[in-house]
């Protein structure tokens, strides 16, 4: 297994698990009362289903066998990954006041992970293009020196 896809398949398991269950815990966003419901509920409730999609595609991108397929599931990633990011900014936002812990904490964290993750699924696609290229040009030389 070559070590960009190691690496990325990691970064976006821990990444996943991050948009995941990081609005319920670690940087969390406010509770529901039954009466009054906050959009960054909603938001937590929307990342937690993009953030167990990420881990899954990170799981398979660590046991993707050919290049194609290791392209397009971080070509997966990468979609989800702007969701990820568009959840909290546009979608459905968070609280608007300043001070709460969910503008001021949560936000920016999963704007941060997300925005990462896109840029390490950005830069395994290259490698993974480069790769495929690297093969192609390896098998090409074989056949002519035959």
């Amino acid at each position: 297994m070559k070590k960009v896809n190691l690496f990325s398949g990691a970064f976006v398991i821990v990444a996943g698990l991050l948009i995941a269950f990081g609005p319920q815990s670690i940087f969390h966003v406010c509770k529901s009362d039954g009466d009054m419901v906050m959009r960054c509920f909603y938001t937590a409730r929307a990342e937690l289903g993009i953030g167990i999609e990420l881990v899954l595609l990170g799981v398979s991108l660590l046991l993707q066998k050919t290049k194609e397929a290791r392209i397009a599931t971080a070509v997966g990633i990468s979609l989800s990954s702007v969701l990820a990011f568009l959840i909290p900014n546009f979608l459905i936002g968070v609280c608007g006041a300043a001070h709460m812990h969910c503008k001021a904490v949560a936000q920016p964290a999963l704007t941060l992970i997300s925005t990462l993750t896109l840029v390490v699924s950005i830069i395994s696609i290259f490698f993974f293009e480069r790769e495929q290229e690297d093969i192609s040009e390896s098998y090409n030389y074989q056949e002519a020196g035959n």
